[in-house]
């Protein structure tokens, strides 16, 4: 398992990162959250990840370049979280939450064009409601990706909350990142910064006491009022 944690600064040396790196023609993270709605940190941490394997990785230009790709999962309908967004748009017979995810991402690409990031909507077709980001990054993991060869490298980006959780995981999905050679995955933690304050829960508070949208980029906040997304208590 290799973590990367405070700005991705590792307990592994740059040079060990480059070098566990090397050979590798393929790179895939998973990113899975509820996005409820989806911030501007969950935009952060997209971009650093992005930017990193950016840095790792050989240049685009060289003949060793790897194609990088990050997935963004947001939960189905059904799981069992109180504050939740839920439902769909009718007009492009999508998810709220996967269409806001999407915004976000060509805000992303916008700028940045040289980084390919998917939104997927594997969870929410699925109707899963398992409680446990790790059920579902294991579900979801088993069924969508498999490496097929050593040069293939998964990552499952979540944040450290996530990742200090590790021990009381079952064995069966901690088996996907440590053990013996039937571990596929590597983790990327980014670190949740508590000083910024950016968070789902916050959008959904400060909207409620006051109507405004904070922390979110320009298309998802008019994505929110167009759609009567959140509720005021004024």
């Amino acid at each position: 398992m290799v973590v990367y944690h405070d700005l991705f600064l590792s307990s592994l040396s740059q040079h060990e990162l480059k070098v566990n790196m090397e050979n590798v023609d393929t790179v895939t993270i998973v990113y899975i959250g509820s996005f409820s709605p989806i911030t501007i940190g969950h935009r952060a941490v997209i971009v650093d990840t992005l930017t990193l394997l950016t840095l790792l990785l050989p240049p685009p230009t060289t003949a060793a370049a790897a194609t990088v790709k990050l997935l963004l999962v947001p939960v189905s309908d059904r799981y069992p979280k109180s504050s939740l967004i839920t439902g769909y748009n009718s007009d492009c017979n999508t998810s709220h939450r996967l269409k806001m995810c999407q915004l976000t991402a060509d805000d992303i690409k916008r700028d940045h064009p040289n980084f390919n990031i998917e939104v997927c909507s594997w969870l929410i077709d699925q109707q899963l409601s398992t409680d446990g980001g790790y059920e579902l990054m294991t579900q979801y993991l088993s069924c969508n990706i498999r490496p097929s060869s050593n040069s293939q490298k998964i990552g499952y980006l979540c944040g450290y909350d996530v990742y200090q959780s590790f021990d009381r995981w079952p064995v069966s999905s901690k088996q996907l990142f440590v053990g013996d050679e039937t571990a596929i995955i590597d983790m990327i933690v980014h670190p949740r910064d508590d000083d910024d304050g950016i968070s789902s829960s916050r959008v959904r508070d400060v909207f409620a006491r006051s109507g405004t949208i904070v922390d979110t980029t320009a298309e998802v906040a008019a994505y929110i009022r167009q759609h009567q997304l959140l509720r005021c208590n004024l």
